[in-house]
């Protein structure tokens, strides 16, 4: 557990329907509501969400010596990167995610390092499309349109992809077109997508290389993600609290409020809810043998 502060954290009633989407991160003045509540303590901090946002910005203030509580809806920290040991496999209960750093001199990974050691993986993006395993790479053409690339081929491709349709004669038998929308169809069996603009499939990037443009490194934590976030917050300056929503009137309890949840919520939502795109992750346990591809 985690070292309580000296005053009890307020709660409110659930008001949040959902999960907790991190997407903004403000730093909220409470002394406007002190009047109400007295002073607060100068270095007292609310933290509203326990991911990776939450979790580092926490750690970062607990170590210079303010006092920390943590709230988050859910009943788990960790946010989205959350993840758990089912039947001996470590899942991510929201969908699978890789750290990838450019150098291991970056800050985010020295920092991280400190609570964690590391696992390299190797990743390769796929997607299945008519019964084959199909790569975001030349290789696509290949295997889509049953073209065989020479460098002939590759020279005239690389200018044809990169050449960008108009918006007045982005027909869909652009060679570029034709790769976007068949990528974006696969995206869309798994979302609620309708059809690509032509526009946007402008702006998508398209490789003619063999090798997918890739960050140097790509590392799990070693003990998953759960540890990690627990390494974090185990500070005796921080206070984490689960199952618990965060309401307006606990403001004037703190100096500063850190607030990394989803923005229309903050503002409950005065101006409606923001159309955010989600998936609804569904975990199943099946024997299932996985098939060797190329």
């Amino acid at each position: 557990g985690h070292s309580p502060l000296a005053q009890p954290l307020p709660r409110a009633p659930s008001m949040w329907g959902g999960c907790l989407l991190v997407v903004l991160l403000l730093w909220l003045d409470g002394s406007q509501g002190a009047d109400h509540a007295g002073t607060p303590p100068s270095r007292r901090v609310l933290v509203v969400g326990a991911g990776f946002s939450g979790a580092v910005v926490a750690r970062r203030l607990a170590d210079q010596g303010h006092l920390v509580h943590v709230i988050d809806e859910r009943d788990h920290f960790g946010g989205d990167a959350y993840d758990f040991v089912m039947s001996d496999m470590r899942v991510n209960k929201y969908g699978p995610r890789t750290f990838q750093f450019r150098s291991k001199l970056t800050p985010a990974y020295c920092f991280l390092s400190l609570f964690t050691t590391w696992r390299s993986v190797i990743l390769e993006a796929r997607s299945y499309h008519n019964k084959r395993f199909v790569p975001a790479r030349a290789l696509t053409f290949r295997r889509v349109f049953g073209v065989q690339l020479n460098s002939t081929h590759k020279a005239i491709l690389e200018h044809v992809l990169q050449e960008k349709p108009s918006a007045a004669s982005a027909a869909y038998d652009h060679p570029r077109q034709r790769c976007v929308d068949t990528i974006h169809r696969l995206l869309a069996k798994h979302s609620h997508s309708r059809a690509l603009p032509a526009v946007l499939g402008a702006r998508v990037p398209i490789y003619c290389a063999r090798q997918m443009p890739s960050p140097i490194v790509h590392l799990l934590p070693a003990k998953g993600y759960t540890q990690l976030f627990e390494n974090i917050l185990e500070h005796s300056n921080i206070e984490v609290r689960l199952n618990t929503s965060f309401a307006h009137h606990m403001l004037p309890h703190y100096a500063q409020t850190v607030y990394t949840g989803s923005i229309d919520r903050f503002f409950n939502y005065s101006a409606g809810p923001l159309p955010y795109l989600s998936l609804d992750w569904r975990i199943e346990e099946r024997q299932h043998r996985q098939p060797f591809y190329e």
